[in-house]
């Protein structure tokens, strides 16, 4: 999908900040950093999973500073992943917990 320039109507890059041509400022897209979600799966679920989370999380405002959109991108979905991941770690060891204890 091409994007326009609002100011002057040339084509802009994918995830440009100012237009190349006239200099107005662009739309910013918003990628979503998971940090919430990140503290949660670090506080209940497992902490090793959650702390990759949460880093990656605060990896994402850094990279939308700097203008570097693809890379917000990559660590955003990393975050989501290891949130994940750590849900999934925290669901096997309750569910073997749960084995068991109901065994003996």
């Amino acid at each position: 999908m091409k994007t326009f320039c609002q100011g002057c109507g040339q084509e802009t890059k994918k995830y440009e900040i100012n237009c190349a041509h006239c200099g107005v400022k662009l739309n910013v897209p918003n990628i979503p950093s998971y940090t919430k979600a990140s503290i949660v799966a670090m506080i209940l679920f497992f902490l090793p999973t959650g702390l990759v989370a949460l880093i990656s999380s605060l990896q994402v405002n850094n990279k939308i500073k700097e203008g570097n959109f693809e890379e917000a991108i990559k660590y955003s979905k990393r975050a989501l992943l290891w949130c994940w991941i750590s849900f999934g770690i925290a669901a096997i060891l309750l569910i073997s917990y749960a084995l068991r204890f109901i065994n003996q």
